[in-house]
């Protein structure tokens, strides 16, 4: 704590809400576990014309942000830099979008002992070319680059990452999950009963899709699955999207309408009941993050079916479950049918593990700890 009074933070980024966001749970966890580091997060919005403060529903919550077109938000910045300078204090501008690369980079021209630290939240890979030259810029500007993960750090370009690691720059902090508000929704597996085949399996086998409905998250992928298996006798959709109307063509196409359900964007209590009280969670992603979902579903105890894209390797190593190819649905389908093979107790056993290893390794106590910990070597390092 030493030298966290010399040093406050100040969240750049391109959208607060309407969900839940990682910079949110820093926000929010920093503040009390080191009280006064920390500005109200600023939005960078094209269409307003001076920074102001305003209020929005994010994930359940009403949230107080500032919100600002790029040249009031370089003007806030400047303004507090410079207060902060004259009682010999820090500022820490973490950059959390790519596209806000340019306002840091004017940022530190004017303000030479600025701190830019760079949290990338996704797969260098999938990335728009103007946004890898944004991170290529933030790279070079950065006082510390953080990957959401050491799965995303792996998609770092060879030269940046070694350029990174050659001026310690690199780091890697997994994004995390509030164990203590997941635990409210603790309560026993759905009950077991047998079918007339004799085959131990879920009065009603539900699974739970929680995912916006944009190419990335490879909707009809999923569509597809729950055509093809017959144990899975309800699917839940939360969320929405550009995809919607063609998803709900293809439900009808694929003769699957009676039994899916698309609910779009519900509070988050409901979608925690909802994943604690069913027994598959479905993520057919093409790229991730450190999927903030993925984890809140594992710590609930709903089974993940999930595709084996490199981001999901990182919880598959710690929670000891399988991953899934996108070019073999097949495969899909023996793994659902595999986990309901096994008798009940055994299933309460695998869910009660995951759900004990999620909320132990991916605490976001621990998580906000390591920022916390990087903005104040911020103070001490002269390099940075």
């Amino acid at each position: 704590m030493e030298y966290c009074s010399r040093v406050r933070v100040l969240h750049l980024v391109r959208a607060v809400g309407p969900t839940s966001m990682p910079w949110n749970d820093l926000y929010d966890t920093g503040r009390k576990i080191s009280p006064g580091l920390m500005y109200p997060v600023v939005e960078i919005n094209f269409k307003k014309p001076f920074a102001n403060f305003q209020k929005a529903t994010c994930a359940d919550s009403v949230r107080r942000f500032v919100n600002a077109n790029p040249v009031s938000g370089l003007g806030l910045v400047l303004r507090i830099y410079y207060s902060l300078r004259r009682r010999n204090m820090v500022l820490n501008l973490h950059v959390h979008n790519p596209t806000l690369a340019p306002i840091a980079l004017i940022a530190k021209l004017f303000c030479p002992k600025l701190r830019v630290i760079t949290t990338q939240h996704n797969d260098w890979r999938y990335f728009r070319f103007h946004q890898k030259i944004g991170l290529r810029i933030l790279a070079r500007l950065s006082a510390y680059y953080i990957a959401c993960g050491r799965s995303i750090a792996q998609t770092i370009p060879a030269g940046v990452h070694q350029y990174l690691v050659r001026n310690g720059r690199m780091g890697s902090i997994p994004n995390g999950i509030r164990p203590y508000k997941l635990s409210l929704y603790d309560l026993d597996p759905i009950p077991l009963s047998e079918n007339i085949n004799g085959c131990k399996h879920a009065t009603t086998v539900t699974a739970v899709v929680v995912a916006r409905m944009v190419p990335q998250k490879n909707c009809f992928f999923i569509l597809r699955l729950l055509k093809e298996t017959q144990v899975i006798d309800r699917l839940i959709w939360f969320g929405d999207g550009p995809e919607r109307e063609e998803i709900e063509r293809e439900i009808d196409r694929l003769r699957i309408a009676d039994r899916i359900e698309l609910r779009g964007r519900r509070p988050r209590d409901e979608v925690f009941k909802s994943l604690a009280e069913n027994t598959f969670y479905i993520a057919a992603s093409k790229w991730e993050g450190l999927s903030v979902a993925d984890l809140e579903a594992v710590a609930l105890g709903c089974w993940p079916i999930m595709s084996d894209i490199i981001q999901r390797q990182e919880i598959a190593d710690v929670l000891h479950i399988p991953l899934f190819p996108l070019t073999d649905l097949a495969a899909w389908v023996r793994g659902i049918e595999s986990f309901l093979n096994h008798s009940d107790s055994v299933q309460r056993e695998m869910r009660d593990r995951i759900k004990k290893l999620a909320r132990k390794e991916f605490d976001l106590n621990a998580t906000v700890e390591k920022y916390v910990q990087t903005y104040r070597n911020t103070y001490q390092d002269p390099m940075a």
